[in-house]
């Protein structure tokens, strides 16, 4: 809901892995969970054509409210209202991780996107020491970031933090094994730990640059996100 140093880095990572060019916009993006739009507004003049899609209709309010000519679609992820090979580019910015089933999703994403298109991931690391969305404890939800959870066994941090999922590499290789599609580009982004200079003001005001340089590190498996970029692959041809 904010846009900092974290969320244009994050864009400027698309950017370049993709070749986007404002002078020359591509036809369609589908911005696949929304939110209140703050990636599809910043994303639209690398695109002739936004479509913003969420379950939640107060963000999708927000959204338009941002972008008047934005078109949003309310609809889950797993059943996605467009024709097979439509869009350009589907951009999934940490969202897999609270879908009903993320596996469906992921295949929807593979059935809409264009033979030449792209689809771009981000999705939390399993290895970030703290679990960001806050955890379930005796009837309750706590907020923030819980350090360790993450590196418990899966039944418990699953128990712990049963409304949201982490992924290994493994994991998200699982979710795209048997659909016809290729990893253009997988890396594991830092924080930006730009918020941190609000609370913080004697941080060095490169922290951020810093930190993204350790994602060329072996640090970077206690990123936070993984960045993915796939694009389809040609099943293998067979004669009968």
């Amino acid at each position: 809901m904010v846009w900092g140093v974290g969320q244009q880095r994050r864009l400027d990572l698309v950017v370049n892995a993709l070749k986007l060019d404002a002078d020359q916009p591509r036809r369609r993006l589908l911005v696949n969970g929304c939110g209140v739009g703050a990636y599809a507004k910043h994303m639209s003049p690398y695109f002739r054509c936004v479509d913003a899609l969420d379950i939640e209709p107060s963000y999708l309010s927000q959204a338009r409210a941002s972008q008047a000519d934005l078109a949003c679609i309310l609809a889950q992820c797993e059943r996605l209202p467009f024709p097979s090979q439509h869009f350009d580019v589907v951009f999934s910015h940490e969202v897999l991780e609270h879908v009903d089933d993320d596996s469906r999703a992921m295949g929807e994403m593979a059935r809409v996107v264009r033979p030449d298109g792209y689809i771009v991931l981000f999705v939390p690391n399993r290895w970030f020491p703290f679990e960001t969305h806050g955890c379930w404890w005796q009837g309750h939800y706590y907020f923030g970031n819980i350090p360790f959870v993450n590196y418990l066994p899966r039944q418990y941090r699953d128990f712990l933090a049963p409304h949201v999922r982490t992924y290994n590499r493994h994991d998200l290789r699982r979710l795209w094994s048997d659909l016809p599609l290729r990893i253009a580009t997988w890396q594991i982004v830092p924080p930006a730990l730009d918020a941190l200079g609000h609370t913080l003001p004697w941080l060095p005001a490169t922290l951020p640059q810093t930190m993204m340089r350790l994602s060329q590190s072996p640090f970077d498996l206690l990123g936070l996100s993984h960045f993915v970029v796939l694009q389809p692959a040609p099943r293998p041809y067979s004669v009968d």
